[in-house]
């Protein structure tokens, strides 16, 4: 993979001194982990790399966040960042990304990878219709897909597959219905 930069008039300073780091989000049930090869590369292509693990999606159990806790944790990231920032958000990483980066002035573009953009007052669940997919199994405040290898999966080698799946957790059902409060 190769990586060019362009800047087409946006806030990033013209010295090629200036820092940059690219901030990677995840989408919901995953963690950083999940940009680890991505992350790689770009280390290999001369960028500083950040992850975040949201939240509302946290492994260890117990307390998961909502939609303004995993805004926080992007926001906290993007201000512990000297210099320019990409921020890239997968999925439902797009609505903290949203949140958590308005307002940010080292934030100098946005890329939202297959991720949601919502509008202010919009939470993901009635962007979606109102009502969870057919796919999502919801009990206690969380979800979880039901066939994560035919959701997120299907075009992978089924080791790696298996080994994703066994990384995925739980994302709260507070995330997906808290309404977006600021959008970048």
């Amino acid at each position: 993979m190769n990586v060019h930069i362009a800047n087409n008039g946006g806030s990033m300073s013209s010295d090629s001194q200036e820092r940059l780091t690219v901030l990677l989000v995840h989408g919901a049930w995953h963690g950083a982990w999940c940009w680890q090869n991505v992350k790689e590369e770009l280390i290999r292509n001369g960028l500083e790399v950040e992850t975040v693990d949201l939240p509302s999606a946290n492994p260890q159990g117990g307390q998961r966040g909502g939609l303004d806790d995993d805004a926080r944790v992007v926001r906290t990231a993007l201000d512990s960042i000297e210099g320019n920032v990409i921020a890239v958000a997968h999925s439902y990483g797009g609505l903290p990304l949203s949140e958590g980066a308005a307002g940010a002035p080292n934030v100098a573009h946005l890329i939202y990878l297959t991720a949601f953009q919502l509008d202010i007052g919009e939470s993901l669940l009635s962007a979606i219709g109102g009502q969870p997919t057919s796919w999502l199994q919801i009990g206690d405040g969380v979800t979880m897909p039901t066939d994560t290898r035919e959701i997120f999966f299907a075009d992978i080698d089924e080791a790696a597959a298996d080994a994703a799946a066994a990384r995925l957790s739980p994302q709260s059902l507070s995330s997906f219905e808290e309404s977006q409060t600021a959008a970048a």
